[in-house]
């Protein structure tokens, strides 16, 4: 579909992309088959795809799944998808907010685990890996496209510069893989940066196991949120903890607190976060 085409069906139906919704419309049909490709779809595969915008992704995902549920948000989109598209089986439009889906009824339906596809607004990449990861029970794989910055730090390990606390969100439900680029002036209207297309292989069950999932995660917010300082001062501050418990929490870990939060793996966090209980009730119980 050229960008002219796309300009056209817009203008036609008086629309004008929404910034607010991250609006921007992928037009290479070659760009699409090769996405399509990379999610390994066949015959038996059950896809959710998150903003499917004209179709251009819907019509081809759903040449080889078994079936494909498309969530457009847009009320004039989603009208103008039920128009372009119609007398398909395999697929069913839904006009709702991706966040509000729920993904493990979706999965029940049909009995079994669902692929996730889609070019994710910028705005909400967050949120949306949020709802995807949360659900890793019902959910195989995700194939979507989103900012470079963002590819990048999903996929950043411990060390590099872009390692952070979505790397460790990500990486503690999946293991993300950095597909190909796509420049900007394959998507109507052209964004600023380029996109990437980034494969989550969910798991089974987390990365690893911990004692408070809630804990774990406030450790990494903390660490990250003040990444230019050492851990034993984002502790103190965040948590509220004395030397002692410090000194504690450093010894039941074997972790140097004086390291900061992008020298640790995710399994190093996670065993901060398991002594952070324990150190945590010990001295509840004592006061």
């Amino acid at each position: 579909m050229r960008r002219t085409v796309i300009k056209n069906i817009l203008e036609e139906h008086g629309i004008k992309p929404r910034k607010k919704l991250g609006q921007s419309f992928l037009i290479p049909e070659a760009v699409a088959r090769r996405i399509v490709d990379e999610a390994e779809i066949n015959s038996k595969t059950n896809v959710v795809e998150i903003g499917p915008g004209l179709g251009i992704l819907t019509e081809k995902i759903a040449r080889r799944a078994k079936s494909v549920m498309a969530v457009e948000i847009d009320p004039k989109l989603y009208s103008i998808l039920k128009e372009r598209i119609q007398d398909n089986e395999k697929i069913t439009f839904v006009n709702e907010d991706f966040l509000k889906i729920n993904l493990r009824e979706i999965s029940q339906e049909w009995r079994k685990k669902l692929k996730v596809m889609g070019n994710l607004p910028y705005n909400i990449t967050k949120p949306i890996l949020m709802q995807i990861l949360q659900n890793f029970k019902w959910i195989d794989s995700a194939v979507v496209m989103v900012q470079e910055e963002v590819a990048r730090r999903i996929c950043a390990p411990v060390h590099n510069k872009e390692f952070g606390a979505l790397s460790l969100f990500v990486q503690y439900y999946s293991t993300p893989k950095l597909l190909f680029r796509i420049p900007p002036e394959a998507f109507y209207p052209r964004p600023a940066v380029w996109s990437r297309v980034v494969r989550l292989t969910i798991r089974s069950s987390p990365t690893i196991q911990v004692k408070d999932e809630k804990l774990f995660f406030k450790v990494i917010h903390s660490a990250f949120s003040q990444r230019r300082k050492m851990l034993r001062n984002v502790f103190k501050h965040f948590f509220q903890l004395d030397e002692k418990a410090i000194l504690q929490l450093e010894t039941n870990s074997e972790i140097n607190l004086r390291n900061r939060g992008e020298t640790l793996s995710l399994e190093e966090f996670g065993r901060l976060a398991d002594c952070l209980f324990e150190v945590g009730l010990a001295y509840e119980k004592k006061n």
